[in-house]
């Protein structure tokens, strides 16, 4: 879905018909306003992780949240709380309206107020054990809740709420604000700053050409350039909304390194890494090291500058009023240590150049082709229909199903996708069964990724939908269950699951003609959903089977018609999988002849299968 003419006011209004359906009280369209507000901003599948406080005696407090931050092996490093203060239409009046709630929440979680409900008598109880508990890796945040942002005002009356905090419950205290613009801002495709914001950043730059700045920045340099940004847009992860990788925590040993390079040998970051990359709307150089950036992305560095970004914020924000000689030293240190940048000009209609700048400051370090599906607008979409419709997750960008799955871990309650299939994977699924090329499925990648030959075929189709991802999801689902490739004693099977799917097509088309339903690619993905939604059913086993029955066949030496015998056969059995002539009758004979043999064995069961597609057509 294109954006780009979305403005604020029909996203807002679109976005509140939830709130105000079946007209309910006030108590719960703040309630609601809450729920999907932070929802959305935390990407949380269903509210039930919640803890409900609204309502009497609630003491200001609408809604809590505890989430944990993960480690390698899942382990917790740290925990964060998330208190959440709804000021849904005529109940925010402004800043002392910030003030007055902030104080009254104050006074609850330190047990001043003795009129309160239960629930939030059970969480000031779990609070109390929590700060009792807490490390410098835990988080407690006072969030504002609002239709609108705050204004500029009212953002500096949140530095007053953070002082008055801290000097209650430390420096694990935070206060942050969200609004409707946060999650709109987040859903823009070309500009998602829904503005122009002028970010400040000193750096030592110089020109080279006209669309390019390239230099060193200090390390406190990044972190008050990071802070400016979160203090003019409220939302920091809008600095990446362009970045392919995301930030992955501490879970990759990049990560870990970056950050062991910041706390033990800061002076020495910029031999150890390799720089980041920032595409801005415009530049401006205001005084030999001072720079403003109009709408800024880092889109290559994503991971070092969040890492720099938590270990400052620690080490920086997270103490207390007195001295320490080591932290001193470190600071000193710190001053030195500077970063590799490259700052680019992509101007107001640069989305090509931004998206071409992502793409190949990602060529390093591993990013493959796979991860750029996730600059593809379309497949942002079908993720969303996947999810939606059947309740699939698509991931279309490296370690989001990862993340999804470790937010769920962390709460039993939330109720999401428990399935899911990797966008490359299902375009190789498709181009295997449907484009029958199974051996460039087995041996390639890049002509599946964006600008790829087999790509643009398939995507170029002009019906081609989430129903063919869901089917390509299907046959992928049949092969994990049926364990297809592990539980064998033929050696190479494993190798064999594109050329599977290739064969079951091959037989389903035949049933298909048999009923005279025509073979285009959109009616051979309603078959496949027809057939295997029921993976048990009589109709998806026969075709599993039968193909199988082939894969099985043309393994054995002592079967005539077994692959050793094809023309196409030259000793070398993952060479001979990857010859894009695989498929071709004259290379491979012998194969043709053992899915013929299955079609006619098939015949018992196609009126099993057939009765599948009566509904359709």
């Amino acid at each position: 879905m294109n954006h780009d003419n979305l403005t604020y006011e029909s996203f807002r209004d679109e976005w509140l018909n939830d709130i105000l359906v079946d007209n309910p009280s006030s108590v719960e369209k703040g309630k609601r306003f809450a729920t999907k507000l932070f929802s959305q901003w935390q990407n949380i599948e269903d509210g039930s992780c919640f803890i409900y406080c609204d309502g009497c005696n609630d003491g200001g407090i609408d809604i809590a949240y505890q989430k944990s931050d993960l480690g390698d092996n899942d382990q917790i490093l740290g925990k964060t709380w998330y208190i959440v203060q709804s000021k849904f239409g005529s109940s925010y009046t402004g800043t002392n309206t910030l003030m007055s709630e902030a104080t009254k929440i104050f006074n609850t979680i330190s047990g001043l107020n003795p009129h309160l409900s239960n629930e939030v008598n059970e969480l000031v109880d779990s609070l109390k054990f929590f700060f009792y508990t807490a490390s410098e890796n835990d988080r407690f945040i006072l969030t504002f809740a609002t239709i609108d942002p705050l204004s500029d005002v009212d953002l500096a009356s949140l530095n007053d709420i953070r002082v008055a905090g801290r000097n209650r419950f430390g420096y694990i205290f935070e206060v942050e604000s969200i609004s409707l613009q946060t999650i709109y801002n987040r859903i823009q495709d070309i500009s998602i700053l829904s503005k122009k914001h002028i970010i400040p950043m000193k750096a030592n730059l110089v020109p080279s050409g006209e669309e390019l700045l390239v230099g060193s920045i200090k390390l406190i340099n990044i972190y008050e350039f990071m802070r400016n940004f979160k203090r003019t847009t409220q939302d920091l992860e809008v600095l990446y909304e362009k970045n392919v990788r995301q930030f992955l925590g501490s879970r990759k040993k990049v990560n870990k390194g970056i950050e062991k390079t910041i706390i033990n040998e800061p002076e020495r970051f910029g031999l150890y890494n390799n720089g980041i990359t920032v595409v801005v709307e415009d530049y401006k150089q205001k005084e030999t090291d001072l720079f403003e950036l109009t709408n800024p992305y880092v889109v290559n560095g994503c991971q070092t500058t969040r890492t720099i970004w938590d270990v400052l914020f620690k080490r920086l924000e997270l103490v207390g009023s007195g001295s320490d000689a080591k932290l001193e030293e470190w600071k000193r240190k710190l001053h030195e240590g500077i970063v590799v940048i490259k700052v680019v000009k992509a101007g107001d209609n640069g989305n090509e150049l931004l998206i071409n700048t992502t793409k190949y400051t990602n060529s390093q370090n591993s990013v493959g082709p796979k991860d750029f599906i996730s600059l593809e607008q379309n497949f942002q979409t079908w993720a969303e229909e996947m999810k939606c419709k059947y309740n699939v997750f698509l991931e279309i960008q490296r370690g989001s199903w990862d993340c999804y799955k470790a937010m769920k871990r962390n709460n039993a309650t939330i109720i999401g996708c428990n399935e899911f299939i990797n966008a490359l994977d299902a375009l190789k699924i498709y181009g295997a069964g449907w484009k029958k090329v199974p051996a460039i499925a087995f041996g390639k990648t890049p002509p599946f990724a964006p600008g790829g030959t087999i790509y643009k075929d398939i995507t170029n189709r002009e019906d081609f939908n989430v129903d063919d991802l869901y089917a390509a999801y299907l046959l992928k689902r049949l092969t994990d269950v049926r364990k297809y490739g592990k539980e064998t004693s033929i050696k190479h099977l494993g190798k064999t699951r594109y050329l599977l799917y290739y064969i079951i097509l091959d037989l389903l088309r035949s049933c298909m003609s048999y009923k005279n339903i025509e073979l285009n690619e959109g009616n051979i993905s309603k078959c496949i959903i027809a057939v295997f939604s029921q993976l048990e059913g009589d109709a998806a086993i026969a075709l599993y089977e039968a193909a199988y029955n082939v894969i099985e066949s043309y393994f054995d030496k002592n079967n005539e018609d077994c692959l050793y015998n094809e023309p196409l056969y030259n000793n070398d059995i993952n060479a001979f999988l990857k010859a894009e002539k695989l498929t071709e009758r004259e290379n491979t004979p012998h194969l043709d002849m053992l899915i013929n043999d299955e079609k006619r064995a098939i015949k018992r069961s196609r009126d099993t299968i057939c009765e599948k597609f009566e509904l359709l057509f």
